[in-house]
């Protein structure tokens, strides 16, 4: 029964607040109501929707999402102001009744808002519950803020700096489905470039209203905007949700349910563009909760030009937290930029042009605009790597960047595959042999996977990068790497037919014509301190299907007769082999 009066308390509170706000601009002294006419118990039970609104309704009434003194709730009487304390147990009872709150709100999780009519009796509960067993985080509301700086001059170059064009275009073709990324901020006004992107309106926790596709503020419209440059043509979607006021201020309490919010919902990657002003363990229990549910979040590292660690949740160093710092264009960390060990990469965030709240567009400039160039790159590998967890995308953003000055940022050309290292042809073993199989599709970071694949394993079989000949034949040879073509080439494998030439360690050059008509040889080792081949060293040479090259060399001839060339990774050898269309083996 008293669960039943609870819940009609609940529905009757937010029922008033539905005639309260005939429109979004309505004040909270408008409303009617005082903190006094809420009911002390508010049970939302597990409904985190209804918990997350009810929050907002009573920080907007009661004045708790306004910290500045001089904003108009800022300066309601003291009897007016109620202040919060953020509690999550491990599913122990408390009796909360003994620190005397006028209001406790339950939700989901074992999570609770206690409202206390005094700032020192906050204090006193926060600090008493926090020692209590079974209380796994009790703490004061705080104040988040957007990493937002004021902007000079005009200057619009992020997305080209990342090379996000010619990544595009890989991604054109192994992309699947779709990828949705919550933007909780400032609500997102719905411009021209993401009127498409926005697919659900969101929920405004500052309005307490079920839009938030509007935004006084416009900072949440220009993270939006990043986003939306950066996969362009790509079905990259936006969730918004309205947690910041048109200063770009909000409270700790609506920061943690819209990131739960944004969880419930199941989206792909959460952007935070703003940080706490105190390390919350409220907010930080939040995003941890969403990276358990394989969301990955992308923090802004904060604009105070000091040590990340400190701020909430900028200082999380967990796998699947990407905390992106700014850079300048010649790769300086930005004056502004937090830093330090929790901070994972930078991306540019000085002068980006932005969408604006008006329509139009505007430059913006802070670690703010630096972490949606980081959430489009998480979307888009949600698209091209199926499965991919929180922590792997993570290694691989990070794998993106280089040391460009001072910081790392990324090129997204460093996780476009490599090409092919060969256009080999045939390559001849006999029954005694075992070679490593060549790099066919060799990419330039450890995420991307080869497979290899024999048409015929009773002829060569494919294993632990090892050819092993199994009998005589011929046998097709396919390798595969994700956004490349497959890689094709025969192997035939002989009866003891094969001369393999194993030169000696001591030779330091191979003189003209040293093996020039020999008919029989059909397999040549370089020694490693070889450091040439003359021209025509192996001219006239019917039978030579393979020569492996040391890295030692220094000069070549212009031809091997047929044979497929095994090329060590040395710069200078693989750019003359290209050079004079020499078919070859790109060997680890």
């Amino acid at each position: 029964m008293k669960t039943m009066i609870r819940k009609c308390f609940c529905a009757l509170l937010l029922f008033a607040a539905c005639l309260s706000f005939p429109q979004n601009t309505a004040r909270a002294e408008d409303t009617g109501l005082s903190p006094d006419e809420f009911p002390p118990l508010i049970d939302c039970s597990e409904d985190q929707s209804a918990y997350g609104k009810t929050v907002a309704l009573l920080n907007r009434l009661a004045g708790t999402d306004y910290p500045e003194p001089d904003t108009e709730i800022g300066r309601r009487s003291e009897e007016m102001r109620l202040y919060p304390v953020l509690c999550r147990t491990d599913g122990s009872a408390v009796d909360f009744a003994v620190w005397d709150p006028r209001h406790v709100i339950c939700g989901p999780d074992h999570c609770y808002t206690l409202y206390f009519g005094g700032e020192a009796l906050a204090s006193i509960a926060a600090e008493a519950l926090s020692a209590l067993p079974g209380i796994e985080y009790a703490e004061r509301d705080g104040i988040v803020e957007a990493c937002a700086t004021e902007t000079a001059a005009f200057r619009s170059w992020g997305a080209e700096a990342m090379e996000y064009g010619e990544y595009l275009n890989y991604c054109g073709g192994i992309a699947r489905g779709r990828a949705v990324v919550a933007v909780v901020d400032s609500g997102m006004y719905p411009h021209p470039e993401l009127a498409d992107r926005i697919r659900e309106s969101g929920f405004d926790y500052i309005d307490g209203d079920e839009d938030a596709t509007n935004d006084p503020f416009g900072h949440g419209t220009n993270v939006g905007g990043v986003i939306a440059d950066c996969t362009r043509g790509f079905p990259v979607y936006l969730y918004p949700i309205r947690m910041l006021d048109s200063s770009g201020y909000g409270s700790t309490s609506n920061a943690v349910n819209a990131i739960r919010e944004a969880t419930g919902k199941g989206v792909d990657i959460i952007n935070l563009s703003f940080v706490s002003k105190n390390d919350s363990q409220a907010l930080n229990a939040a995003v941890l909760d969403a990276l358990g549910a394989g969301i990955t979040v992308v923090v802004a590292a904060g604009n105070a030009a000091s040590d990340a660690s400190v701020f909430s949740p900028a200082g999380l160093a967990d796998a699947g937290v990407i905390v992106v710092g700014s850079a300048e264009a010649d790769g300086s960390r930005s004056d502004f930029s937090n830093y330090g060990s929790s901070v994972d990469l930078y991306a540019y965030g000085s002068n980006i042009l932005c969408c604006a709240n008006d329509g139009g567009y505007a430059e913006a400039t802070g670690t703010s605009v630096a972490a949606p160039h980081v959430s489009a790159l998480t979307a888009l590998l949600t698209m091209t790597h199926a499965g991919i967890t929180p922590a792997e995308l993570e290694t691989r953003v990070c794998l993106s960047t280089e040391r460009a000055g001072e910081v790392n940022v990324p090129n997204l050309l460093r996780i476009i595959p490599a090409e092919h290292g060969f256009s080999l042809r045939l390559l001849t073993m006999d029954m005694e042999d075992s070679i490593p199989l060549p790099a066919a599709a060799r990419p330039r970071t450890a995420m991307e996977k080869i497979s290899y694949r024999s048409s015929d394993d009773t002829v060569v079989s494919v294993s632990d990068g090892v050819l092993t000949p199994v009998g005589t034949g011929r046998a097709k040879i396919t390798a595969r790497c994700p956004g490349l073509a497959d890689a094709l080439f025969t192997v035939e494998v002989t009866a003891g037919e094969c001369r393999r030439l194993t030169l000696p360690e001591s030779l330091k050059s191979i003189e003209a014509e040293a093996f020039s008509g020999d008919t029989a040889l059909t397999h040549v080792i370089v020694p490693d301190g070889c450091e040439s081949i003359a021209e025509g060293a192996f001219d006239q040479c019917p039978a030579l299907k393979t020569v492996e090259l040391s890295s030692t060399l220094r000069s070549l001839p212009a031809s091997f007769s047929d044979a497929v060339v095994l090329c060590p990774e040395v710069d200078a050898l693989e750019e003359y082999l290209k050079q004079h269309q020499i078919s070859y083996i790109l060997q680890p």
